[in-house]
């Protein structure tokens, strides 16, 4: 009586899997293989094709529930991408939060853009949660959002702590006077990065002002964006004064 061997995830040769990524192209490698099993993400990890794949660009993709979650989860196994872009997606401040705990945990992700994705306070606070414990995410983008006061102080908080993020854009539709705020109680470390973008953000005379207070004592500061803002002559004398005296090269 002859007995059939039976082949799963499990005990198929590395070779075999090989051929079937083969006819697969990265991104269906990525929805449907990633977080199956642990044998699976370590043959992906291997595999030179899916190595490559580090761009996932998802932008105005009309994303479900589900479809967040699962990249969600695939991004604390994920060894590839660096870059994901998931603007002008209706994510909220509840799915976010999946996003906000695969940060946590990952160690490959460099640039997140959750431009216009229907953030406000709530999700900002569980970014600012997730930034304190990332050390890898180099770019944050959160234009367009409906991130407030409280919301940005959050993120002004944990940008202090962190240690890695080198670019952070901004926007909202009031003044971000918490903002502005601590970044002038933050004079020995405006925000934890090297690139600052505070466009649309209804600044005005006196917050450059608070702003320029915090740029003298500045070390590590290399691109400001004060784009669409209500800054006028006299804010921009405070900012000049400020940058004059900046030694930042």
């Amino acid at each position: 009586m002859s007995s059939k061997t039976i082949l799963s995830l499990h005990t198929l040769p590395v070779e075999m899997v090989y051929r079937i990524l083969d006819n697969l192209n990265p991104s269906t490698i990525f929805w449907s293989m990633e977080t199956v099993c642990q044998r699976l993400n370590a043959i992906l990890d291997s595999y030179d094709r899916y190595k490559a794949f580090d761009t996932l660009k998802l932008r105005s993709s009309r994303i479900s529930d589900v479809q967040l979650q699962h990249i969600a989860n695939a991004l604390q196994y994920n060894k590839t991408i660096a870059k994901l872009d998931l603007s002008r997606n209706k994510i909220g401040d509840t799915e976010v939060k999946y996003i906000a705990n695969a940060l946590r945990h990952n160690r490959t992700l460099r640039s997140l853009d959750l431009i216009e994705a229907g953030i406000s306070d709530e999700g900002a606070h569980s970014l600012a949660i997730a930034l304190k414990h990332n050390t890898t995410l180099t770019k944050l983008g959160l234009r367009c959002n409906n991130i407030q006061d409280q919301g940005a102080l959050h993120l002004v908080n944990a940008l202090q702590q962190n240690r890695t993020l080198d670019g952070f854009t901004f926007e909202s539709s009031k003044r971000p006077t918490a903002m502005a705020w601590h970044l002038e109680n933050a004079k020995r470390r405006i925000i934890a990065g090297r690139k600052l973008g505070l466009e649309w953000c209804h600044l005005r005379d006196a917050d450059a002002q608070l702003l320029a207070n915090a740029l003298q004592e500045n070390t590590t500061l290399i691109s400001l964006s004060l784009r669409d803002n209500n800054i006028g002559d006299k804010g921009a004398k405070y900012l000049g004064e400020a940058l004059r005296n900046n030694r930042v090269r």
